[in-house]
């Protein structure tokens, strides 16, 4: 993983952090974020596999902006025929910093020559059982959050056990919840937050292998932060919990922000320049072209090579 971790660095540190930088310039007095997130997995007549976040100051998952986002973006964008005014006004806020990576292939996030992806998943996860032991020696007051965390990589070591362990799944938990760590560390990093939040959408990613994808998140987090922060400036991360028991998730209108971002990029025959709605193109066009707060990154993750390179969307590409 660090590898990889190293290539997607190389990538971001460039115009991506500038442009990170300009919308957390403009956000300069807040001191807690929060991260959206949600996924287009081998979705069918979909021609990308997509994974999108959206980071905004947490006053945007208060009540108000809840129940006004729910107003400008009443349904997901599989449920929504045409794009209206106020779903391009929200999309295109500034209170809002959408990152899309196209997973064009994680066949190597587990991949070391001469073993299997399941085995190198199950050392994987006694290395960081031990880590976590030695965390506990040297942070007793953390006892109880820690043996919680042992736990559930426990759970995590006995299904990716199993002769029927779905590797591919798992290898794209880990690789989301990297990816989520590391925009989490640039915000602890350029932004000095006191705390970042994660909401996810309910997907098989969060739920699978004892909800592993959130403790990873968290372990990444801090590792990454631990390298080039002092422990004392590493912010605070947390989960928006779902906990009302209903159906529909109380954040579903934050989600809804990454859902319309990962439609859109998913439809996208890039080597066509062809979209499967007009819908698709529409966002192309007036949310994705030429802003530097809606990045595209296309990413590969393959045995023999890690590649990340950011594509410029142009409204040119639409005829505009």
């Amino acid at each position: 993983m660090e590898r990889i971790l190293a290539s997607l660095k190389g990538t971001l540190d460039k115009s991506f952090l500038t442009d990170l930088r300009a919308f957390l310039s403009i956000h300069k007095n807040e001191s807690q974020f929060a991260i959206f997130s949600d996924y287009c997995i081998d979705a069918k007549n979909k021609f990308n596999n997509v994974a999108s976040f959206t980071i905004a100051p947490s006053w945007a998952a208060t009540p108000k902006i809840v129940e006004l986002l729910a107003e400008k973006i009443p349904k997901d964008i599989k449920k929504t025929k045409c794009i209206d005014r106020d779903i391009i006004e929200a999309l295109s806020n500034r209170t809002f910093f959408h990152v899309t990576f196209i997973l064009k292939s994680t066949a190597g996030v587990l991949y070391s020559k001469g073993h299997t992806d399941q085995h190198v998943a199950l050392l994987n996860m006694d290395s960081v059982t031990e880590m976590i032991k030695m965390w506990i020696i040297n942070q007793p007051e953390g006892k109880e959050k820690f043996e919680e965390q042992i736990k559930r990589f426990s759970i995590a070591k006995s299904e990716l056990s199993k002769k029927s362990a779905n590797m591919k799944l798992f290898k794209l938990i880990s690789v989301v919840a990297m990816l989520a760590a590391y925009l989490a560390f640039l915000l602890s990093k350029e932004a000095k937050c006191k705390s970042i939040v994660w909401f996810s959408d309910r997907d098989k990613i969060i739920d699978a292998f004892g909800e592993i994808c959130r403790e990873l998140f968290e372990i990444n987090h801090y590792g990454l932060c631990l390298k080039e922060m002092a422990e004392m400036e590493i912010s605070k991360v947390g989960y928006g919990i779902d906990d009302a028991g209903i159906d529909r998730l109380w954040f579903d209108s934050l989600i809804r922000l990454p859902d319309y971002m990962a439609g859109t990029i998913a439809s996208w025959d890039m080597n066509e320049n062809l979209v499967s709605s007009p819908k698709h193109s529409e966002l192309l066009r007036r949310v994705f072209a030429q802003n530097p707060f809606c990045v595209l990154i296309s990413a590969t993750i393959g045995r023999s090579n890690f590649s990340f390179s950011r594509i410029d969307v142009s409204k040119a590409h639409f005829g505009v």
